[in-house]
């Protein structure tokens, strides 16, 4: 192995048709650097630096003009890039991501981007740049066609292919699995599906690793005690109001109740249908009403905008969506006095594709509305038990901080956190806030009467539990009398990093999904 050169930073590379170069985007910019010793040369701009390029036969480069708009190709020797395909808002569109113009350069292959990041659900179309004409082929990631007449991607872990016609520009018959085990992203990520396929038709791909984690119940000492649930996908758990019961969400889209006394799991939905009969699938995150009866959940929908419902523990109705118009709501919890429930907001009409921003929408009007807007990230939203105050955490000073305000009401913000901090909790009498950094979780010792003021944070325990992602929900949870946690860990140690070489691909290819 050896490094490049001139590439620090860089992201997404491809190789020029001779092999000799490679594009590569790094600091807002599409560069290429000679495998020979020349260069890096600048190209152009790429403000979006996101969903890949494609260096075509032609001495031109195809890529994402930004995260906001649709392909663009500029000279391979730099210049002024042309608009290959725009946006259609009305169909779903938010970005053209993996561009591949296909061997006649009559079209262009590339993956629709929804902005949900749910890669599987993903559209993946193709164009015609004579027509403008636009066909959906299939639902995944990372489409690629291949000398043998064959449309390739992946989806949910799986290689497919299925028979394609170059000269009218579609899928004849069926998708086919014909490679089991290849990493691909998971929910929320807009990345790309990892494998390549070579011209003379050698595969590689980076295999999948299931991810297995337990639940632990720890005490505010830092003793903990392995929950005897099987071990599955966990994205997050929420107990009940009582404190006898678990909602927990896996990274599959499933959503389960565990009872604590008995140990008994049940699933409470996966994949369910709304009053119209569109399929919805829960993103990751619920909330308890205050009286225990129901749950809030967010789901999305292929190729549409996300969701946030209601729905009665026992599943006798369709769960209620509460949004007229969201993009893509993560839900944050209930209010203390079950009239609203407020969540984080990816809004890509309304700001910049980087912002998240809390809401909140009336469960009696149905009207949301914006209760904290600014250019950097806000999310994890938590509010205390007597409905007064709201604690979050943003990058507005340039790293992920926790800080405290009044709810719903505009005025100062405390950071309450020193050197990062992020998913707070409030401790039930509102005296404490916990938050996680690293493998710490930390306290925060808070006084709100007279004044607003807070201790210097503290850590509380330490251990290897798993951290959610900055701008995804809270993935822990602290019981309603403040006695315990319920923690998520990752079992085992993550296998080393594996790339699979196939050689004479082709050949299975064709004897799976022959092309006549």
């Amino acid at each position: 192995m050896t490094l490049i050169p001139g590439t620090d930073g860089a992201v997404q590379p491809f190789f020029s048709p001779d092999g000799k170069w490679l594009g590569f985007f790094t600091g807002g910019q599409l560069k290429k650097v000679s495998l020979e010793g020349v260069g890096p040369v600048t190209l152009a701009d790429a403000p979006g630096a996101r969903g890949g390029g494609f260096w075509a036969p032609d001495g031109t480069i195809i890529f994402p003009g930004s995260r906001r708009s649709g392909l663009v190709k500029v000279s391979a020797d730099g210049g002024a890039p042309e608009v290959l395909t725009t946006l259609e808002p009305k169909t779903g569109d938010v970005a053209h991501f993996w561009p591949e113009l296909l061997p006649d350069g009559k079209g262009i292959l590339f993956m629709l981007y929804d902005g949900s990041g749910l890669v599987d659900w993903q559209r993946i179309v193709v164009q015609s740049l004579e027509l403008g004409e636009r066909r959906v082929l299939a639902r995944g990631c990372g489409p690629r066609y291949v000398p043998t007449g064959h449309l390739v991607f992946a989806r949910a872990q799986t290689l497919y292919a299925v028979p394609f016609d170059l000269d009218r520009l579609e899928v004849k018959g069926t998708e086919v699995p014909v490679v089991s085990g290849v990493w691909t992203p998971g929910p929320y990520v807009g990345g790309r599906c990892a494998f390549s396929i070579s011209e003379t038709g050698t595969l590689v791909y980076v295999p999948s690793a299931p991810v297995e984690r337990r639940l632990f119940l720890v005490d505010l000492d830092g003793k903990d005690e392995a929950l005897p649930a099987p071990p599955r996908p966990y994205e997050g758990a929420r107990f009940s109001p009582d404190g006898r019961r678990l909602a927990l969400t896996t990274d599959d889209g499933k959503v389960y109740l565990y009872e604590l006394e008995s140990d008994r799991m049940s699933l409470l939905t996966s994949r369910f249908e709304d009053a119209s009969g569109t399929e919805w699938t829960p993103l990751g995150t619920v909330a308890w009403s205050p009286e225990g009866g129901r749950l809030a959940l967010d789901a999305i929908t292929p190729g549409r905008t996300g969701n946030l419902f209601l729905m009665d523990l026992d599943m006798r109705e369709p769960p209620e969506p509460l949004l007229e118009r969201s993009h893509l709501p993560f839900l944050a919890g209930w209010s203390p006095d079950g009239e609203r429930v407020y969540y984080a907001d990816y809004d890509l009409e309304q700001h910049p594709p980087t912002n998240f921003d809390i809401w909140e929408v009336s469960l009696d009007t149905g009207s949301a509305h914006a209760i904290l807007e600014s250019p950097r990230h806000q999310q994890q939203p938590v509010i205390s038990s007597d409905g007064h105050w709201m604690a979050y955490h943003s990058a507005e000073s340039g790293q992920y901080e926790v800080y405290v305000r009044r709810y719903r009401e505009s005025g100062v913000r405390r950071q309450i956190s020193i050197d990062g901090g992020q998913s707070p909790v409030w401790a039930p009498d509102g005296r404490r806030v916990y938050y996680r950094k690293a493998d710490k979780m930390m306290v925060v010792e808070i006084v709100t009467d007279p004044e607003f003021s807070a201790e210097s944070p503290s850590v509380l325990f330490e251990g290897p539990y798993d951290l959610d992602e900055t701008w995804k929900p809270r993935i822990y949870d602290l019981s309603p009398d403040g006695s315990r946690f319920i923690m998520i860990q990752s079992e085992g140690d993550p296998p080393p990093p594996q790339v699979k070489l196939v050689q004479n691909w082709f050949e299975e290819l064709k004897r799976l999904v022959p092309t006549n």
